[in-house]
């Protein structure tokens, strides 16, 4: 026969309760504390009997009273607690017994078994839904990718308590081109993660750069000069992660830990939701580039668009080491005909060796943009007027040259109009005014016989 379970008493669930590492709240009539398990001290510092009889806002600070009290109201009424037990809580900051705070969550328990009028509360510490609320908030809003990450890792670092978390971003065969370390933690040697393809044995991140989807060993096994630096810090392991599905083997979630052993079970739940996390991050910040790329770039040519040419300008306007900016505006001459005669198509494939013709010529540090139509410009920061002039003569060379497209050849020719201007002018006029110069000095090009560059000549610097 099958023995029937002894039942549970009272006194087996106070003892859980009161070695429960997060306290229990009873509340009573009037929001006073009937009953307060023994952990409340190691949380807040105050003996439990000490509580007994307080009003449950003695240990609630002051600027989190409203809320509070608008979820007691909302919790004293039977059918509302039955719904919200199990929510994820009230953010509070409660008071301890040396007049600081402690971050916590305020969770109602429903039971069938509590007094009439007796209002059960779990308080869970720590700030972990806030600190994910920044995180999520922090990708909503579109803030630099570092900014959103730091948000992870301050997530990161209480659901993996004893451990110093390190993001390490984009490895390209040699190295890793961002490595995000907690801001609130002090930065050391372990946060620099190098690699060495012939060192034996590898580093857990190196294992899963080849190709592992997580690694994990002693400080003592670590390779030198990894092994001496962990244990100088005071870290008994090394855990590593791949981070991203979109780019595998490129990033990498490195943790340190002062706890010794492999990753446990609730921990490894605890790092997936902070990769899944991190992985989101990372894909939303590249959906943000791609869109903002896609808004300033033109889709027939890739030179930068109209939008993509202002952007450039407005930064540029605002760079203090910038000595001079200049624009060269770009028209093919009588570039209808071409589309007319030879459709549209080939027109189209004309202005794309006229883009790369354009992108060619300018300098790197130039930004060579197709405004609309057949009208180009290079925006030209720290050029001289003189320079500049130069450099007109060579687009128009450039794009002089015939184009051969499978056999049929397409001669044109191209205007140019270019203006200079110091930054002090341009913050006082607006780029418009400086693009506008341009428009103008081209219009005088076409005006006198096309084929020709001529400048805002009573602005140019000598």
């Amino acid at each position: 026969m099958t023995e029937s379970p002894t039942p549970v008493t009272d006194r087996d669930l106070a003892a859980i309760v009161d070695t429960s590492p997060s306290p229990y709240v009873l509340v009573g009539e009037g929001g006073r504390i009937r009953y307060v398990s023994a952990t409340i001290e190691d949380l807040l510092g105050y003996p439990p009997d000490e509580l007994i009889g307080r009003p449950i806002g003695h240990i609630i600070d002051p600027a989190h009273w409203e809320a509070a009290n608008a979820a007691y109201r909302a919790l004293r009424d039977p059918e509302r607690r039955k719904s919200l037990s199990g929510a994820l809580g009230l953010a509070v900051r409660l008071v301890d017994a040396a007049g600081g705070t402690v971050a916590c969550h305020l969770h109602p328990v429903s039971s069938s078994r509590a007094s009439e009028g007796v209002l059960a509360l779990h308080i869970r510490p720590g700030e972990s839904h806030t600190r994910l609320g920044r995180a999520i908030g922090a990708m909503a809003r579109g803030e630099a990718i570092e900014a959103t990450l730091q948000h992870i890792l301050d997530f990161a670092g209480e659901q993996t308590e004893h451990s110093d978390p390190v993001i390490a971003l984009g490895f390209d065969g040699d190295r890793f081109e961002q490595l995000v370390t907690n801001r609130n933690r002090p930065r050391h040697e372990l946060h620099d993660l190098d690699i060495d393809s012939a060192r034996v044995p590898p580093t857990p991140w190196e294992q899963v750069l080849t190709g592992e989807p997580s690694a994990a060993g002693a400080s003592t096994d670590l390779p030198e000069p990894w092994r001496e630096k962990a244990i100088d810090a005071g870290f008994s392991a090394c855990w590593a992660f791949a981070l991203d599905r979109a780019r595998p083997h490129h990033d990498v979630l490195v943790v340190w830990r002062s706890i010794d052993g492999p990753p446990e079970p609730h921990l490894l739940q605890h790092v997936d939701r902070v990769t899944q996390l991190i992985q989101l991050a990372l894909e939303a910040d590249r959906h943000r580039d791609r869109l903002e790329h896609r808004a300033a770039t033109d889709e027939l040519t890739g030179l930068a668009n109209r939008a993509g040419l202002n952007a450039r300008l407005q930064a540029l306007q605002s760079d203090t080491e910038s000595q001079t900016l200049g624009v060269a505006y770009v028209d093919i001459d009588d570039f209808k005909p071409v589309n007319d005669r030879l459709g549209h198509q080939t027109g189209d494939r004309v202005l794309q060796v006229v883009a790369r013709r354009l992108a060619a010529t300018v300098r790197a540090a130039d930004l060579a943009a197709r405004i609309g139509g057949d009208e180009f410009a290079a925006l030209c920061p720290n050029i001289s007027g003189d320079d500049l002039g130069r450099l007109a003569q060579r687009i128009i060379a450039a794009l002089a040259a015939p184009i051969d497209l499978q056999g049929q050849v397409i001669s044109i020719s191209a205007s140019v109009g270019i203006a200079v201007i110091d930054p002090a002018e341009l913050a006082e006029t607006g780029p418009d005014a400086l693009l506008g110069r341009a428009d103008a000095a081209l219009l005088r090009a076409k005006a006198e016989g096309k084929g020709q560059w001529v400048g805002d000549d009573c602005r140019l610097p000598s």
